[in-house]
């Protein structure tokens, strides 16, 4: 086995599930994102996300980074072609995205593939759907996803309700998956909120608990329970730009704590 190998394996059990965790708290269901997405045309986005990690008494770095297109036609639909790169430690892995909104009537749908480039410690392949409706002001939405890794196969089925007000939106959501090679299911539950502070600033905040959060691949804790919360705050500085800060901080018993921030800017073309 390789440096590098050796490496990625040694902190494959907390890591792979930071993807599927940022993914089901970031924003609002993504089904329902293209409403508040770019008017028609091109846009880009770059995102980095830095964060101090602590692993069974070990202190180690994690960094995140993002860039995608994307074209919204004239009914709303929108597709996307993105890429990114995680560090830990001395380890990068990459990953290549593509993926698509649409919406019909009160429907809603989003899909999405991921293929990793070479990946050590995060998922070969990522396969992800989902369809929500709209009943007055209330959007519906169930998710699957599914995750390749090298040495097993992870399911993850999501259900959520959000709610609209002039003010913002509320959110609630449950997701259950399971490791196909170890047996143990994955819980979470999740509950967020957003506030149109102004028509420029948007401020969210949230909080997730849950039983392997972070440990859906490799080895078994003696615990396995986990919470993590955020806050997050949107800014549109022009008719073009808009910038968006977050702050999240995680911990799972009995060794695992996460502590880190992101910064993204996206620009219409």
């Amino acid at each position: 086995m390789s440096p590098r190998e050796a490496s990625g394996r040694r902190f494959a059990r907390p890591l792979v599930t930071a993807g599927l965790l940022a993914a089901a708290l970031l924003g609002s269901p993504r089904a329902r994102a293209q409403d508040a997405g770019p008017p028609i045309g091109w846009s880009g986005e770059i995102r980095t996300e830095p964060s101090a990690v602590r692993i069974e008494g070990r202190d180690v770095s994690w960094w995140y980074n993002h860039a995608e297109v994307q074209y919204r036609a004239e009914n709303k639909d929108i597709v996307y072609l993105g890429g990114e790169t995680q560090t830990r430690d001395d380890v990068t892995n990459g990953m290549v995205i593509l993926g698509g909104y649409a919406h019909r009537g009160d429907w809603y749908y989003f899909a999405e593939g991921r293929a990793g480039i070479d990946p050590t410690f995060l998922y070969q392949i990522s396969l992800e759907a989902q369809a929500g409706r709209l009943f007055h002001h209330t959007l519906v939405s169930l998710d699957y996803r599914f995750l390749e890794f090298k040495t097993t196969d992870v399911h993850l089925g999501t259900a959520a309700a959000t709610q609209s007000f002039g003010w913002g939106e509320v959110e609630a959501r449950l997701a259950y998956g399971e490791n196909m090679t170890l047996g143990k299911p994955i819980r979470m539950a999740l509950l967020r909120g957003l506030w149109f502070a102004t028509p420029q600033l948007w401020i969210g905040a949230g909080a997730a608990v849950g039983t392997r959060l972070f440990d859906v691949v490799a080895i078994q804790l003696a615990q396995e329970n986990g919470w993590t919360a955020f806050a997050n705050a949107s800014y549109q500085w022009t008719d073009r730009d808009r910038i968006r800060i977050d702050f999240g901080y995680s911990r799972e018993n009995p060794s695992f704590r996460q502590v880190g921030g992101a910064l993204s800017y996206r620009r219409r073309f």
